[in-house]
């Protein structure tokens, strides 16, 4: 979780630089660290069910993403108090399903968790990256849909434009990434929690089934009905979204 928290928080770090120097590079760097913290956050979770969870699977997916990056024109600019990208849609689209697996793992299983450690388990993806996602999306799709039904009039021109210039597919990400500083608290706090139950925890190995099949057609399911009701939010094209 902590490894997680901070290759996020180093992403922000390569966000200012890559706008300082108006740097690709240094900005797909970033963006590499960013999604990394799922890497950490599957093998955070692999740590406390003691069981493997595809975290290596990720890794590949990881290697494949820096070759996709590696090999194409990546834009962005700076927005108000984030980065707009231009070209980061297949990043972001693997971002989510990771993470929608990863919630997946922790939300199917929780009733098979021993009492005590029950509510951790439930927990994690919330104290680790779950309350800043909800923050950021109650955030974007309502600036988003917003936009879309008032277009460039009425309060949104206040503040330089806020919600008037705003497009969902090209702002979210780094917006989470804003909202992200938050979770530096809540992994503490679950660190605290987790300290209560240090001994059953110690001993603790999660033996039961873990749905992988189910998990991941959910999760696709989920990513697909995201990306089409995409419309509603943004004023962009399908083939705008997927340049």
């Amino acid at each position: 979780m902590v490894l997680g928290y901070l290759c996020i928080g180093t992403h922000q770090i390569f966000e200012w630089w890559a706008i300082s120097t108006k740097n690709v590079i240094i900005y797909k760097i970033g963006l590499f660290f960013s999604i990394s913290a799922m890497y950490f956050n599957v093998s955070g979770s692999e740590y406390f069910l003691r069981r493997n969870l595809g975290s290596r699977y990720v890794l590949i997916s990881l290697v494949l993403l820096i070759i996709h990056m590696a090999t194409r024109e990546m834009t962005f600019e700076n927005a108000h108090f984030y980065v707009r990208g231009f070209s980061h849609f297949y990043w972001g689209a693997l971002w989510m399903l990771l993470f929608l697996y990863w919630n997946g793992i922790h939300f199917f299983i929780r009733k098979k968790i021993p009492a005590q450690l029950r509510s951790l388990n439930s927990k994690l993806p919330f104290y680790a990256l779950n309350i800043s996602f909800l923050m950021s999306a109650t955030y974007c799709y309502f600036f988003g849909l917003y936009r879309n039904i008032v277009g460039e009039k009425g309060i949104g021109n206040f503040c330089g434009g806020i919600a008037s210039n705003f497009e969902i597919v090209f702002d979210a990400p780094s917006i989470w990434c804003v909202f992200a500083s938050i979770q530096g608290i809540f992994i503490y706090l679950y660190a605290k929690q987790l300290q209560k139950v240090e001994g059953e925890f110690v001993n603790f190995k999660y033996e039961g089934e873990i749905p992988f099949k189910k998990i991941l057609i959910i999760s696709l399911i989920i990513w697909g009905a995201i990306f089409l009701t995409l419309p509603m939010f943004s004023g962009l094209s399908y083939k705008m979204i997927l340049k």
